[in-house]
């Protein structure tokens, strides 16, 4: 309801796929309320912005993942969204263990998956 008002208020500077749909949009709410962000953007279209940031830094690095390693990645991008983090022992709950959960994430990622995780919590997460 907070966002909605934002919205009808300063209609010009609020942005955003979620539109204050999740608890994380709080921090969203609260950034621009303190004066910290100009515009008030949802926190999920922060995360997207933060996430490709981070794909496109791993590519200038040489460190390229195919279609699936992304799915993946984008999962754990909606996890933080939702969650603020993604943990390993949340690697065996849904969504990801419908899709085969931690097995199938060290298939994909191998021994990188921890160093790849702290990364998107760190990154993703800010």
């Amino acid at each position: 309801m907070l966002w909605q008002a934002y919205e009808q208020v300063k209609a010009n500077r609020v942005k955003g796929a979620s539109k204050g749909k999740h608890l994380t949009d709080l921090i969203s709410l609260a950034r621009h309320a303190l004066g910290v962000e100009d515009q008030l953007v949802s926190y999920q279209d922060k995360a997207a912005e933060r996430f490709a940031g981070w794909l496109a830094q791993q590519a200038n690095r040489g460190r390229t993942f195919n279609a699936e390693q992304l799915g993946w990645l984008e999962l754990m991008r909606d996890q933080i969204v939702v969650d603020l983090e993604v943990r390993m022992e949340d690697l065996d709950e849904p969504p990801f263990a419908q899709q085969g959960g931690l097995g199938t994430m060290y298939a994909l990622f191998g021994e990188e998956l921890s160093a790849i995780l702290s990364e998107l919590n760190e990154v993703v997460a800010a």
